[in-house]
Parts: structure tokens; C-alpha cells; sequence
């Protein structure tokens, strides 16, 4: 009777060890995958920052050419099949918009050819103006490089227009910069913001469009 007591006490220890053994070798793959997980993790978040850090230096290149209108400069960046739209507000017209080919931007710029750019917001108006004019009044306007804020991929400003912007450019990037107010007495209802949006081909960005934003009727 003790030795029986003896062997059934001896394999519930053994028993017992098996199932520890057992546990023990199904947790550590769980740790490798966290760690792999957390690896992938930090890899993402790093690659998001290095992409945001590129878009934003590149974008600021791009006002530069702007500011300084350096417009044979800023060609180069422009993606070669898809072209350059203009959209004076938020909701991307693109029937009565302008969407210029690469080779032609040079040629219209230097020009004093009318084009009709879109509808003026409240007046129902034709937007007629030279390629001059209307980068002074609806790209450039205001000083953009020194922005307020910056953001990449998320919209800052939030206007009564409805934002369309990722539906007609999707699979691609976008940069706002962005100001809240010129002067108090108007509470806020000043704000403007351009933004730059980049389509991205051989890890290199190609800007497709030049958005301005403003406060709407």
C-alpha cells in the first residue's frame, strides 16, 4: 500500500513538472512575437517620422520657390505625368478648376493670358486672372514658410466647404500650413492655410496640387 502511495505521488510530480515544462515553452514564442511586435512597432513610428520630416523639408523648398517666384525651380518638383492643380478653396473643383501640364507652367506663367481658375466663393463669379495674379492672390498670399502651424497627413483648418481633397488625390500625401487669425477684431474668421499635396514615386515626393484655404461664405 505505501509503495503504490509512493508511485502515484512520484507521477503526479512528474506530471505536474511536464505541464510546467509545457507552459513554460508556449509563453516564450509569446515573448518573441511581443518583442517582434514592439519591434515592428518602433520601426513604423520611425518611418512615419522620417516621412513627415522629408514631406515638410520638401514642402518648405516649395514655398521657398514660391515666395521668391522661382517658378522654373519649383517645375522641378512637379510630378511629370500627373501635372499641377490649383484650387483657390478646400472643395477641389475640378470641372472649373486648372490642372497645368508640366511643360506648360513656365510658358503661362511668363504670359498675360486670362485663365479662369474656379468660381469665387459667395459671388458665383468667375476666378479670371494671369497665372501672376493669381499665385498673389491665391497661392502666396500671405507668408506660408513661416507658418503658425504645420501638419502632415491631418487637416488643421475647418471651414463650411466641404474637404474633398483625399478624394481626388488619394494615395497621396499632403503638408498645410497653416494660420488662425491676421487680426483679432475678426475672431478667428481670417484664418487661411495652403496646403501642398505630393504623390510619391521612388521614395521621392512630386507635388500634384496647391490647395488654398480660407474662411467661405
Amino acid at each position: 500500500m505505501i509503495i503504490v502511495k509512493h508511485l502515484i505521488f512520484n507521477n503526479l510530480i512528474t506530471i505536474n513538472l511536464f505541464l510546467i515544462l509545457l507552459g513554460c515553452n508556449q509563453v516564450q514564442p509569446d515573448l518573441q512575437n511581443l518583442k517582434s511586435k514592439s519591434n515592428d512597432s518602433t520601426k513604423t513610428i520611425n518611418e512615419i517620422i522620417n516621412k513627415d520630416s522629408l514631406l515638410i523639408s520638401f514642402s518648405k523648398n516649395i514655398l521657398q520657390d514660391l515666395k521668391e517666384k522661382n517658378i522654373e525651380k519649383l517645375i522641378n518638383n512637379v510630378h511629370n505625368s500627373l501635372g499641377l492643380r490649383f484650387s483657390p478653396y478646400i472643395n477641389v473643383d475640378t470641372i472649373n478648376g486648372q490642372k497645368i501640364i508640366k511643360e506648360n507652367i513656365s510658358e503661362l506663367y511668363k504670359s498675360n493670358k486670362i485663365i479662369t481658375w474656379g468660381i469665387h466663393d459667395g459671388s458665383g463669379e468667375p476666378i479670371n486672372k494671369t497665372f501672376k495674379e493669381y499665385i498673389n492672390k491665391f497661392v502666396y498670399d500671405k507668408d506660408f514658410l513661416n507658418a503658425e502651424q504645420i501638419s502632415v497627413n491631418k487637416f488643421i483648418s475647418q471651414g463650411n466647404l466641404k474637404n474633398n481633397v483625399q478624394n481626388v488625390f488619394p494615395n497621396c500625401d499632403f503638408v498645410e500650413f497653416y494660420y488662425s487669425s491676421f487680426d483679432k477684431k475678426y475672431e478667428g474668421v481670417d484664418w487661411e492655410s495652403l496646403i501642398l499635396v505630393f504623390k510619391t514615386e521612388n521614395n521621392k515626393p512630386f507635388l500634384v496640387a496647391i490647395i488654398h484655404s480660407q474662411w467661405t461664405i
